[in-house]
């Protein structure tokens, strides 16, 4: 899935199979605000959102 021009990776925000890649693929993050999946959102706001733009080990799992 290409990354739209305006947007960037965000970690750590997706609602439970919700997210568009990182954990397993799209869709199989099995905890909200999972720390290994992503969503795109626009370039500058991840950090306002709670995200990070780097993966991490999510502790829960």
């Amino acid at each position: 899935m290409p990354q739209p021009a305006s947007h960037e990776k965000c970690y750590g925000i997706a609602p439970s199979q919700h997210n568009r890649g990182g954990a397993k693929g799209p869709g199989t993050a099995r905890l909200d605000k999972q720390t290994d999946a992503w969503i795109f959102v626009p370039h500058g706001k991840c950090a306002d959102y709670g995200g990070s733009l780097t993966s991490r080990r999510d502790r829960r799992l």
